[in-house]
């Protein structure tokens, strides 16, 4: 049971990290096709550098990383702190439980994405599309 569980780890790991180590092997292509790999270069990377837009991209990019990488640990710490004193545990249950279901619900993205498009649809007012976009 355990080689079957550590391969099964194996197989889901290769299949997460499998397309982004293609992508970090084709970011050096020489060509600018994903269909042939026509040999290495740092072309692209230089395009990116050169490119205004880019860079400040690229620092946007990294600032909105550290800057909520901060602020949620700074949160996180003290929701833990309060969460670790609270005296009531039927309160602490009940918290616990409620700050649970985030990561339980599966369904938050896709009702996130139709109150997105009624909101679209409502304000270009087609309401002929509702149903397609939301379907989908």
């Amino acid at each position: 049971m355990k080689i079957l569980s550590r391969t099964y780890m194996w197989v889901i790991f290769a299949l997460l990290y499998a397309p982004i180590l293609v992508l970090v092997i084709f970011s050096f292509n020489d060509g600018g096709s994903l269909s042939s790999y026509t040999g290495v270069s740092f072309r692209w990377y230089g395009e990116l550098f050169r490119d205004q837009v880019a860079l400040q991209s690229l620092k946007n990019s990294f600032f909105l990383a550290a800057s909520s990488s901060l602020l949620s640990t700074v949160i996180g710490t003290f929701a833990a702190l309060g969460l670790d004193r609270m005296r009531n545990r039927y309160v602490k249950g009940t918290v616990n439980s409620v700050t649970n279901i985030p990561m339980m619900n599966t369904e938050s993205p896709r009702l996130l994405k139709c109150v997105k498009n009624v909101v679209i649809i409502d304000h270009h007012r087609r309401p002929d599309e509702l149903y397609a976009r939301n379907v989908g």
